[in-house]
């Protein structure tokens, strides 16, 4: 069976996990493993894990966020 991909993004850490979200505002907790992710990092999951942090689209969405304040203020 394939390992289903979703890309979530981590709104907190906790002592040994992330807390993630995923689409439709669905949190999950996901354990620390070899990866040092951090809060507003974009991540893609499999099988429960993260395997990957999305520095481009984490970085995306820095920016995008940014222009918005930067509008608000």
């Amino acid at each position: 069976m394939k390992a289903i991909a979703r890309k979530g993004i981590i709104d907190r850490m906790e002592s040994d996990f992330y807390v993630v979200e995923l689409e439709h505002q669905t949190m999950v907790n996901i354990p620390k493993g070899m990866l040092e992710a951090k809060e507003g990092d974009v991540v893609l999951i499999e099988n429960d894990q993260i395997v990957e942090i999305l520095k481009e689209e984490t970085s995306q969405r820095m920016k995008n966020i940014k222009m918005l304040m930067d509008e608000l203020f």
